[in-house]
């Protein structure tokens, strides 16, 4: 029988450096594994107003929001994107389509003169009344008074609101002549005996 001896053992290899997958950078586009091609990647955000810049980071920032307001664009994040619509500038309407408790543009009061909208410099104006007795004193408004109409007697103004209007002719007080020239139905002065 052949004595055995111990065995001292086989020698213990020197360790190899172990290198580490890489790890893949969480942010959109990304693979979800570097080392797999066929890796899903990590989900894109959507450009769109207020959606995060990056759905896989929870403290990304988000995207800008476009202020509702006439004229700007209704989302930053797209060039091509529409406007917010720009109210006409006339009276009564809403001055920002996209504010329903904006103020509306200013009514013009109407009235002679007036521009009938206080919104356009080049708007025609209300007509102005002549000032001539029985005209309307204001033609934009048919319940208003009119202009005093002379009484046809004589000396009187042939019109009470024109200060320079000629007088009514008075009639020579002499007989036979009728009392008063502007009233064919006057009685006439008396002719003596």
């Amino acid at each position: 029988m052949v004595n055995a001896l111990p065995h001292s053992g086989y020698p213990i290899a020197e360790s190899y450096p172990i290198a580490s997958y890489p790890i893949a950078e969480r942010f959109e586009g990304n693979p979800k594994d570097l080392n797999n091609p066929a890796a899903e990647s990590y989900p894109i955000a959507e450009r769109f107003e207020g959606n995060p810049k990056d759905l896989n980071n929870p403290a990304a920032e988000s995207y800008p929001i476009a202020k509702r307001s006439e004229g700007n664009s209704k989302d930053l994040n797209n060039p091509a994107a529409e406007s917010y619509p720009i109210a006409e500038r006339s009276e009564g309407n809403l001055k920002d389509l996209n504010n329903p408790t904006a103020e509306s543009y200013p009514i013009a009061e109407r009235s002679e003169g007036n521009p009938k909208d206080l919104n356009n410099p080049t708007a025609k104006s209300y007509p102005i009344a002549e000032r001539s007795e029985g005209n309307p004193k204001d033609l934009n408004n048919p319940t208003i008074e009119s202009y005093l109409i002379a009484e046809r007697s004589e000396g009187n103004p042939k019109d009470l609101n024109n200060p320079t209007a000629e007088l009514y002719p008075i009639a020579k007080r002499f007989e036979g002549n009728p009392k008063d020239l502007n009233n064919p139905t006057a009685e006439s002065y008396p002719i003596a005996s």
